[in-house]
């Protein structure tokens, strides 16, 4: 095997000539066809005389120097433009031709549309400048508007809507100062007053002072036309006497007081309980429960007793109450189970468990007072349950 430098670039007849045309292509891509290429190409054109007529309307609203366009690259309607006319304009009435004749684009003219349309009316010439792009036309455009207030406008079509409404002999008649409560019925005529509405004012002078100009519309007979046509005619004198009215009487509330009711803790329903001052549905069931689950109660004291219920209450109720019919329930200590002996407010488990414990164990008690040889059986708490203990 030949490994000398020389073996690498021996190349046969066949591998040169594919040498020389790669070389030959290579240069033909690179340098030849680049430049035949636009020559090959057809080239396209594109028509921007509309963009550049934009452009420049848009820099010739904002004073913005653009480069000149010739008339031969603008359409004919653009070269053919007329000349703006001024006139005086109301911008809130005007249409959008009259904006278009005053030198606006159509542009402009359709903002200045828009914007009225959506905004309050131009009330006066510096509201003309909210229009966006406007400035530039605004100092040419001042002198020719003329904006007629709403005030102006509301009398004028009061006034015309009054004169069209009068008959023709009243349409010459010429209003003076007068007073409605002291002009005579031959004034009222020449003021040019309905005889009917004369007659009413007349009658209605007789009960009361008619003390403002719009108090005359309520008058019968009276039209609104009448009061647009006189109200600045109309005089008061400067000082009235104040009409008088008769002081009303101040009702003092004084609450019924509730009949006196007395109620016996025995027999009493939550309905007799609530004639009690103080006592409501809630007290008054919430004492009947307790009632019927001591078994009664042997003495008044116990009322006060009652889960949540205040003292001050029961201290107001106390002299209300009395206990004539004692029926009190009583439970036989030789014979209830625990269960039975804890159901009652007065005992605990501990208590009625020991109390039958110490039965199995010392046999029945011959009185309810012997639980008071348990040791837990405390004297208040004998004298409390004793009452509803029995052995029998």
């Amino acid at each position: 095997m030949n490994n000398s430098p020389k073996a690498y670039f021996d190349f046969s007849r066949k591998e040169r000539n594919g040498i020389i045309v790669l070389l030959v292509l290579i240069f033909v891509i690179a340098v030849i066809l680049p430049k035949l290429w636009p020559l090959m190409a057809e080239e396209e054109s594109v028509d921007f005389s509309a963009f550049e007529l934009e452009v420049e309307q848009y820099h010739k609203e904002k004073f913005i120097p653009t480069k000149e366009i010739s008339n031969a690259d603008r359409p004919k309607e653009i070269t053919e433009e007329k000349k703006p006319s001024l006139f005086p304009f109301d911008p809130n009435t005007a249409t959008k031709e009259d904006f278009v004749k005053l030198g606006l684009s159509e542009k402009m003219a359709n903002r200045i549309l828009k914007f009225r349309g959506n905004k309050k009316p131009f009330k006066e010439k510096e509201d003309f400048k909210k229009i966006y792009g406007i400035e530039n036309e605004f100092d040419r455009l001042a002198p020719f508007i003329k904006i007629e207030s709403a005030d102006k406008k509301k009398t004028k079509t009061k006034e015309s809507e009054a004169k069209e409404s009068l008959p023709k002999s009243e349409a010459r008649i010429e209003p003076f100062p007068f007073d409605p409560n002291t002009a005579s019925k031959s004034e009222l005529e020449q003021l040019g007053f309905n005889p009917k509405a004369i007659n009413n004012l007349l009658k209605y002078r007789k009960k009361g002072k008619i003390w403002s100009k719009k108090q005359l519309v309520n008058i019968f007979g009276f039209e609104e036309t009448d009061y647009e046509r006189l109200k600045n005619y109309i005089q008061f004198p400067e000082k009235y006497p104040k009409k008088a009215y008769p002081k009303k009487e101040e009702k003092k509330y004084t609450p019924k007081p509730k009949p006196v009711v007395y109620v016996d803790i025995n027999t009493a329903t939550a309905e007799e309980w609530q004639g009690l001052n103080g006592i409501g549905p809630s007290y008054s069931k919430r004492i009947v429960k307790y009632k019927n689950t001591l078994g009664g109660f042997h003495k008044v004291e116990q009322v006060a007793e009652v889960y949540k219920f205040p003292d001050s209450t029961y201290q107001k109720i106390l002299p209300f109450l009395k206990n004539e019919n004692i029926s009190i329930k009583k439970i036989n200590i030789n014979s209830a189970s625990a269960e039975e002996l804890k159901a009652h407010p007065y005992l605990r488990w501990k208590e009625a468990n020991l109390i039958v414990k110490y039965r199995e164990r010392h046999g029945p008690y011959a009185n309810p007072k012997d639980i008071e040889k348990i040791k837990i059986i405390t004297p208040e708490l004998l004298g409390k349950i004793t009452p509803y203990l029995s052995v029998e």
